[in-house]
């Protein structure tokens, strides 16, 4: 419910909706028994309150009795692997694809093991850690219904939870991407990652000079070990 919530408003609770949701939480009396899953989502939830509400909002909140029973919901033991957000699986091709794109973009080696961004619960495709910049392909979960291109809540949440926490996210849409070359997914994809302002894999419509541009703009890149293999993510 917390996260439902935290999705239908892409992770800005309203100040009066998030006090009554913060109050249910911290009434949680079977922390112990959470699944991975559930302390994944309260986790959102949390970090939600945190970085996306004001500083007074949540010193407000965490004045709450028994506010503190949560970071117990989160973190359960040094033994146990910090929860993760499942998602479905992506396609395969895509993402074979986009790992060859990215190893060419900026050298270095790239596994297809999914990345948990660190004090986060939110899992990336690709990470490239010194830019701080994330690479997930949408998943339908992420979409609204009956759109191809159109991120709902659950989509929104994840992208202004990551910007918050100074990682930049780059959706790769398999509708605009499945139909490109290797070549015109290695241009697009360096373009943006130049680009500080994209948010998404698009094709680059123009001369070859544009891709020749981004191409050059990205060799400062080269050698600096910018590129890091994402860290494996154990199945909840």
């Amino acid at each position: 419910l917390l996260f439902s919530l935290s999705c239908l408003h892409a992770g800005r609770l309203p100040f009066p909706l998030l006090a009554y949701a913060w109050a249910l939480a911290v009434q949680l009396d079977t922390v112990s028994g959470l699944s991975d899953q559930s302390r994944a989502k309260l986790w959102s939830f949390c970090l939600c309150a945190r970085h996306l509400s004001t500083e007074s909002v949540w010193a407000a909140l965490r004045l709450v009795p028994k506010a503190e029973t949560l970071d117990a919901a989160v973190f359960m033991g040094k033994d146990r692997k910090l929860p993760a957000l499942e998602m479905e699986t992506g396609s395969k091709e895509l993402l074979s694809a986009l790992r060859v794109a990215l190893s060419n973009a900026v050298p270095g080696e790239f596994g297809e093991a999914r990345y948990q961004v660190p004090g986060t619960p939110l899992v990336l495709d690709f990470a490239l850690e010194r830019l701080r910049l994330g690479l997930l392909v949408v998943r339908p979960s992420h979409l609204c219904r009956g759109t191809t291109s159109t991120l709902n809540g659950t989509g929104q949440l994840v992208e202004a939870l990551a910007e918050a926490l100074g990682w930049r996210l780059l959706w790769a849409f398999p509708e605009h991407l499945e139909q490109m070359s290797s070549e015109e997914l290695l241009e697009a994809l360096r373009h943006a990652i130049n680009s500080p302002s994209a948010n998404s894999i698009e094709s680059i419509d123009g001369p070859p000079e544009a891709a020749d541009e981004a191409s050059g703009a990205m060799e400062s890149l080269e050698g600096a070990g910018a590129l890091r293999e994402a860290e494996p993510v154990a199945e909840p």
